[in-house]
């Protein structure tokens, strides 16, 4: 699938940068999404599926890589004790991949690629999503904040214009309860696009704040066996019960 596209004289620098540094393999499946991971030290698997526009997809997934290989160490997983419908999981995933995104996004234009094309085909379909949820009336915080994020993430099909009345709109949800918590979401953005460094640990606080405040929750980089020392807590330390 990405065999052509990586010869792209566009994205052929990148694809040879990370490929020096990781053994990118394929593999073919029957979804709606590319995706990426380091299965292995020093090995990546890009899950391919069927696009119109094989370039980008093939340029977004290995800036994911090369942010990764800069230093970006992904969340894997929570320990929220008062997480009790794996809420958490949710909100780390979408944390992961939103501020990956905001990094990336800045190099995938300056490759002279499409902005529309910086997600899946599927995206064209965001707006009416993102009206449908307005059209009921959210009122849990949880479900706001995703779909916030998928509002202001960067590029895609939705014109500024559409983003600009859209966030609006969230911001007079419940007649503006929640525009406080929007606002720092902007805010914590913005630092984080205009930062140097990787370290995401400070911008996960923040969002566990928005449900905690101060938190009993750790974020780990690995496995649950690895408590408390690969990953960080939200607040002050604590043990794991036992089972």
């Amino acid at each position: 699938m990405f065999q052509d596209a990586m010869t792209d004289p566009r994205i052929k620098p990148l694809w040879e940068e990370v490929s020096d540094r990781l053994t990118v393999k394929e593999e073919v499946r029957n979804s709606k999404h590319w995706e990426c991971a380091m299965s292995n030290p020093g090995v990546a698997v890009i899950t391919t599926c069927p696009t119109g526009h094989p370039v980008e997809s093939l340029a977004h997934e290995l800036l994911h890589l090369k942010v990764q290989l800069h230093g970006y160490r992904r969340p894997r997983l929570i320990v929220w004790p008062m997480d009790t419908d794996s809420y958490g999981t949710r909100l780390l995933t979408m944390f992961d991949n939103e501020f990956q995104h905001h990094r990336m996004f800045p190099e995938f234009l300056a490759l002279g690629l499409d902005q529309a094309w910086f997600y899946s085909d599927d995206d064209k379909d965001t707006l009416r999503y993102l009206k449908k949820v307005l059209r009921q009336k959210p009122d849990d915080f949880r479900q706001i904040l995703c779909d916030y994020m998928t509002l202001v993430a960067p590029g895609g099909s939705l014109t500024d214009a559409q983003r600009d009345g859209l966030g609006m709109e969230f911001h007079r949800i419940s007649n503006g309860q929640f525009k406080v918590k929007l606002d720092e979401v902007d805010h914590a953005l913005a630092e984080w696009r205009r930062t140097a460094g990787f370290d995401i640990a400070p911008y996960a606080r923040r969002f566990i704040h928005f449900f905690e405040d101060p938190a009993i929750a750790w974020i780990g980089y690995g496995k649950r066996e690895e408590f408390p020392g690969n990953g960080f807590f939200v607040d002050a330390p604590f043990e794991l019960e036992s089972d």
